[in-house]
């Protein structure tokens, strides 16, 4: 039924909004490990990788968060 497919796609595209959002939040906390190169060009350190997964898994951020975003996209 074409009703149940477009209620399935708008679902989807809903749950993608939202894991979209959380990964804006934990890109946040990168920005202050940029710097500046030779050039004057930004420059993302290597500690900002790593800022960015420990935001998104550390209990004490935005671990509870990620784990009802990953349950809700598991079908």
């Amino acid at each position: 039924d074409r009703e149940m497919v477009d209620d399935f796609i708008e679902s989807g595209e809903g749950l993608v909004d939202k894991f979209k959002k959380l990964l804006k939040v934990c890109e946040k906390p990168r920005y202050p490990e940029r710097r500046k190169d030779e050039k004057g060009r930004s420059q993302v350190t290597k500690n900002a990788g790593i800022e960015f997964v420990e935001t998104l898994l550390r209990k004490n951020r935005q671990l509870e968060s990620t784990e009802k975003r990953m349950a809700s996209i598991q079908l």
